[in-house]
């Protein structure tokens, strides 16, 4: 809740830990006098959140998921995990790269009545500092014998699978933006299992199932040494897809307001993901097709873009201003009364 926020910034800190005094003596007391179970304080979280909203965490047959990082910006020097990092939020005025550590952080959306309408909301619950690769301090074991620096993806996909595991039951889906359409995520995420949902990048390549290639006469072998690899069908191009095949027209409730949309969807064999097919769907645009992917093939187009459309609300929980219009900017403090959550 105090990401960005100096200690001495009493201020912001009783708008969200109203159950502490306002002098920062009496919150620095409360946090070194108490003893904390960090796991156990957030299953209680989890498990309040999910006795509060019940099914109203629930999106198309299972609760729903996000994953996403957050740069924060500190004073170069020797703390853990303070490094250079490229900044991919396209502002101007931050310049490319930030100094500071990147942190990991994943909740759940839910659905709740507000000021007489359905209003989305999002949880943060879960956050996990980024390692890099300068002033490393996480370690894990490699393949081979010998322990090395964690990577990316050995801090960010551990939220997602504590998260499910402190859900106790019910399938999951999580949606994420389109760096982590990676193999490496997609993976992890498939073996625990949680499907995924998330956006495709223009240059992403996918197959069709190989053609069957016809039956050799009896007595006769293939010439030729085996393939290595498995065969695949035609190759595509996904940003390509609503130039070859015949567009479907349909009309979804996203970001507030009702959106005529033309579309692709296809199943198809992606680079490095092993053992099923995603759903790839192709929006048309005036300009470049936007390009969502689901690992979950039993939903229709409609669902994908509209769950992925929810991605962009979780900013709004904070009050940070959202790039999409339609939403109202919600703070943390405005929602939690509306749904009781502290009885």
């Amino acid at each position: 809740m105090l990401l960005g926020q100096t200690r001495k910034c009493a201020t912001n800190m009783v708008r969200v830990c109203f159950f502490v005094d306002r002098h920062v003596s009496s919150w620095e007391r409360f946090l070194s006098q108490s003893q904390w179970d960090l796991t156990a304080v957030r299953q209680g979280l989890v498990s309040l959140i999910q006795q509060k909203l019940g099914n109203r965490l629930w999106s198309c047959g299972a609760y729903l998921a996000w994953v996403d990082t957050t740069l924060i910006a500190k004073v170069k020097g020797q703390m853990l995990g303070v490094q250079k990092w490229h900044d991919h939020s396209g502002n101007p005025d931050w310049g490319t790269h930030l100094v500071g550590h990147h942190g990991a952080l994943a909740g759940l959306f839910g659905i709740t009545e507000m000021f007489k309408k359905w209003t989305p909301l999002s949880f943060s619950l879960l956050a996990q500092l980024i390692p890099g690769h300068s002033n490393p301090f996480g370690w894990v074991e490699g393949q081979e014998p010998g322990i090395e620096a964690m990577t990316f993806w050995d801090a960010v996909c551990p939220l997602v699978s504590q998260l499910f595991q402190m859900l106790g039951t019910g399938p999951m889906r999580v949606v994420a933006d389109a760096y982590f359409c990676k193999a490496p995520f997609i993976n992890r995420m498939l073996s625990i299992p949680v499907q995924v949902i998330t956006r495709r990048r223009k240059n992403a390549v996918g197959w069709d199932d190989p053609i069957e290639e016809p039956s050799l006469a009896e007595g006769k072998k293939k010439r030729g040494r085996k393939p290595t690899q498995p065969k695949k069908g035609k190759a595509w191009k996904i940003a390509t897809l609503v130039n070859h095949f015949p567009l479907e027209k349909g009309t979804v409730f996203i970001y507030g307001k009702l959106y005529t949309l033309q579309v692709v969807l296809r199943e198809l064999w992606i680079r490095d993901v092993t053992g099923q097919k995603v759903r790839v769907v192709g929006i048309k645009t005036r300009h470049d097709p936007i390009l969502l992917l689901s690992t979950d093939v039993s939903l229709c187009w409609e669902e994908i873009i509209q769950i992925y459309a929810l991605r962009f609300t979780w900013k709004s929980v904070f009050g940070i201003p959202s790039s999409t219009s339609g939403w109202g900017i919600i703070s943390v403090g405005d929602f939690l009364p509306c749904i009781d959550l502290w009885g």
